[in-house]
C-alpha cells in the first residue's frame, strides 16, 4: 500500500548509499534500491543478499524532499511511503506519489529515501538511506531531450566530456549543482570495466549518455550498454 508520487515519462533514481545499520551484524543485507517511475507510479527494485533468509520479512520506504526539492505537506511528512513482501533475493515495491520535482540545471532536486528492513516481529534490523533524484535523458538524432524538453544551446555547450575512471566526487557534486556529463568511451571497454565505472553511480542524474569515439566499436559496445543500462543513450553524433 502507498501514498504519494506524480512524475511523467520513464526514468530511473540516482542514490548514493548514505546510511546502513544491522541489529543482527550480518553484514549488508540490501545491496542494491534501484528506483524507475512510468507516467503516475514509482516502483523501486530492491536487491538482497542471497546469505540471509528474508521469509516472513517486509520493506519499509519513505521518500523526503533533500535538496532544491519541494516540501509536501508538513517538513517532517513524507513524500512517498510504501510497504512491501519481499520475494527470492530481490523485493518490487510500487507506490503513487504528488509533488515531485523533476531533476533540471536550474533545479537540480535531490530526495532522500528510506529503505528498512522489517522482520516478522515488526523490528527493523536493517536501514539504507540514498539521494534520489527524479529525471529523463532522451537522444533523437542531434536533438538531446531533459525530461522531454529540447535542451537549449547554452546547456548543450556546457555539458562535459570526461573519459572513464569516472571521479565519483566530480559526478556526486554535478548531480547536486545540475551539470550534465557525458561518458566518452575510448572503444577498448568491456562490460566488466563499465559496471566498474558505474559501482556507486549508476543512477546518476548528471551521468546522461555514452560516447563512443571508435567508429568501428560502436555496435559492440552498444550492445552491451543497452542491456546494461537502459536510462542512458549512446549520443552517436551529438559531439562529432
Amino acid at each position: 500500500m502507498a501514498s504519494v508520487i506524480t512524475a511523467g515519462a520513464f526514468f530511473r533514481l540516482v542514490y548514493y548509499p548514505a546510511l546502513a545499520y544491522n541489529n543482527r551484524m550480518n553484514g549488508d543485507l540490501i545491496l542494491d534500491v534501484t528506483v524507475k517511475t512510468k507516467k503516475n507510479k514509482f516502483t523501486s527494485k530492491i536487491s538482497f543478499s542471497k546469505d540471509f533468509d528474508f521469509t516472513g520479512h517486509s520493506i519499509h520506504q519513505v521518500l523526503f524532499p533533500y535538496l532544491n526539492a519541494p516540501i509536501v505537506g508538513d517538513a517532517e511528512n513524507p513524500c512517498a511511503e510504501l510497504v512491501s513482501g519481499i520475494h527470492g533475493a530481490t523485493a518490487l515495491t510500487t507506490a503513487n506519489a504528488t509533488g515531485i520535482q523533476w531533476w533540471t540545471p536550474d533545479c537540480p532536486a535531490m530526495y532522500r529515501l528510506t529503505t528498512e528492513l522489517v522482520s516478522p516481529e515488526e523490528e527493523v534490523i536493517y536501514q539504507r538511506e540514498d539521494i534520489i533524484a527524479f529525471r529523463d535523458i532522451q537522444f533523437d538524432g542531434k536533438k538531446l531531450l531533459l525530461n522531454g524538453i529540447l535542451l537549449s544551446q547554452k546547456i548543450k555547450d556546457s555539458i562535459q566530456l570526461i573519459t572513464l575512471p569516472l571521479d565519483k566526487d566530480h559526478v556526486k557534486q554535478s548531480d547536486q549543482n545540475g551539470s550534465l556529463i557525458v561518458i566518452k568511451l575510448a572503444g577498448n571497454e568491456d562490460e566488466k570495466s563499465l559496471l566498474t565505472a558505474l559501482d556507486g553511480l549508476r543512477n546518476s542524474p548528471s551521468l546522461i549518455g555514452w560516447y563512443i569515439s571508435q567508429k568501428s566499436s560502436y555496435k559492440p559496445l552498444c550492445a552491451i550498454l543497452s542491456a546494461m543500462d537502459d536510462t542512458r543513450p549512446v549520443i552517436k553524433e551529438f559531439f562529432s
